[in-house]
């Protein structure tokens, strides 16, 4: 089977990022259950693959909602900043998390982001300080809430910045 760039209509950039971060999440889902069930080893650097995955579609979904407001993204991983901002042009109730996205996006001083659950050692080459692991019964409930949280959230960033609305916090006009 061949899958094709061209069969996606390319219609804002919002939208390829929202794809991707739909792909990233569904990607997670996907190895976090094969942990669970035996059908991959559950070993911590196959969850650390998959939180990659997870924490990859967070940022993703965030710059493709920044993108949707108007705002332009900066080339950065970090998911606190990111959050801030997402939180600033969407302050309403409506796009609240179910998720726990304030601990997913806190910095983690010996986990850097985007750094610990891709490499094996640190920038200079050292083995990470500290011990981690991960408890798939979290994880992977944590990684379908914010699958969950994405298909009801873009509709909603979506519409408001379609019907007019170009302030957040400002109703349309």
């Amino acid at each position: 089977m061949s899958l094709y760039s061209w069969d996606y209509k390319r219609s804002t950039p919002a939208d390829e990022w929202f794809r991707m971060a739909h792909a990233y999440i569904e990607a997670s889902d996907v190895l976090f259950a094969n942990l669970g069930d035996g059908g991959l080893s559950a070993t911590f650097h196959h969850a650390k693959a998959a939180a990659f995955l997870f924490e990859q579609s967070l940022e993703h979904f965030l710059k493709g909602s920044l993108l949707v407001a108007g705002d332009r993204i900066t080339r950065t991983h970090d998911l606190g900043s990111l959050y801030a901002r997402f939180r600033k042009l969407f302050p309403d109730k409506s796009f609240s998390w179910t998720g726990r996205i304030d601990e997913v996006a806190a910095p983690i001083p010996t986990q850097p982001g985007s750094e610990f659950l891709r490499y094996p050692a640190d920038a200079s080459g050292a083995e990470w300080s500290g011990n981690a692991h991960f408890e798939l019964a979290i994880w992977h409930p944590q990684v379908r809430a914010f699958r969950e949280d994405y298909l009801r959230l873009e509709p909603l960033i979506r519409a408001r910045f379609q019907t007019g609305q170009t302030e957040p916090g400002v109703a349309a006009t």
